[in-house]
């Protein structure tokens, strides 16, 4: 996540959402749901959401994937996305799978057996990855 200082505003071609704060991109998405590319100032060409992150000020190291927090494709929201390893956006995707994001939601906020901190420690994810998966139920 980006600090406070670095976010910036959605543009016209993104729908704000309330209740998540995703900011939706508008524009054609790739076959896997992703927002389409879009050309940085210098031309270059990326996936819009790695776009959106680097005009805020985000820093993507060479071979890094974009993990989206929220777990929305569409999002362009650059505080909902984190520059992660391509092997640490696989074990996510397998730890934090759907069934799993029910059963951390359910332990941690409904029947309150495990704080967020075992939570992440007992699912083997980032607090703030735990925090998200609470915040953004839709995942």
């Amino acid at each position: 996540m980006l600090p406070a200082s670095k976010r910036g505003k959605p543009r016209a071609e993104v729908q704000v959402d309330e209740v998540t704060g995703c900011w939706n991109y508008g524009g054609t998405l790739d076959r896997d749901g992703y927002p389409g590319m879009v050309s940085l100032p210098g031309g270059v060409r990326t996936k819009a959401h790695r776009a959106y992150f680097i005009q805020a000020g985000g820093v993507i190291p060479d071979g890094y994937h974009l993990d989206h927090l929220c777990r929305n494709r569409r999002c362009v929201n650059p505080d909902h996305m984190e520059p992660i390893t391509p092997t640490e956006n696989q074990e996510r995707r397998v730890r934090g799978n759907r069934r799993n994001q029910q059963m951390i939601r359910e332990l941690v906020t409904v029947d309150r057996l495990m704080t967020v901190e075992e939570a992440a420690e007992s699912f083997m994810l980032p607090v703030h990855y735990i925090e998200a998966i609470i915040r953004w139920p839709q995942g």
